[in-house]
């Protein structure tokens, strides 16, 4: 999911005594896989982030038609080939699909949140590599896409808030990595993020 590169760079930011100074403010951390081969997931069809992420575009979608959609048909804006084919897939996204995806939103929201408590964090790459050429080919364009949702569509199914940290470099390019806390920590994970910044940036 996370270019070799990327996950290096972002290991070797962290390497050290900054690790030592991030856990003196973080605590000691545990790695998870948060999606897959959890037994709570796996029984409801919802392990692995690759089906998250088509919930995450069904729920999406029809919200976003929802507010938008009059707008659109009554305009009919110009927009890029990949915006163009992403509001026609979100206007045929029916009441019953979108109410099925949400229940199953809300699962995995539950998971989440039950997962964080009231004071975890869920530490993550803010995508899977550095900012992709302009000139990238649709196909590999739209699976570069599916790969970037798979990290952020995380917090935005569960409704939590998410801070990213632009600590490294991968071929000269920034890549960051992202806490997600528990909901209504806004403030609280911006404290931390100050706080690693410090630490990070020396």
């Amino acid at each position: 999911m996370v270019l070799p590169g990327t996950s290096q760079a972002i290991y070797n930011a962290l390497a050290g005594n900054k690790f030592q100074v991030v856990q003196s403010v973080l605590g000691s951390p545990t790695e998870i896989n948060v999606a897959e081969g959890v037994n709570e997931l796996e029984n409801q069809g919802l392990g692995g982030l690759e089906q998250w992420v088509k919930i995450f575009r069904v729920t999406q979608g029809y919200e976003v038609w929802q507010a938008h959609g009059d707008w659109v048909s009554q305009h009919s804006p110009s927009f890029g080939p990949g915006i163009a084919d992403r509001f026609k897939m979100a206007a045929g996204i029916t009441h019953d699909q979108w109410q099925e995806a949400d229940a199953k939103r809300q699962r995995i929201r539950q998971y989440l949140h039950n997962l964080l408590g009231s004071d975890g964090l869920l530490a993550l790459p803010t995508a899977p590599g550095p900012a992709v050429p302009l000139d990238m080919p649709a196909d590999e364009l739209d699976n570069w896409r599916k790969a970037v949702l798979s990290l952020t569509c995380i917090a935005g199914l569960a409704g939590l808030p998410q801070v990213q940290l632009p600590i490294a470099k991968d071929d000269g390019l920034p890549v960051g990595l992202s806490f997600i806390g528990p909901a209504g920590s806004d403030e609280q994970l911006l404290d931390i993020a100050v706080k690693l910044l410090e630490v990070l940036k020396q």
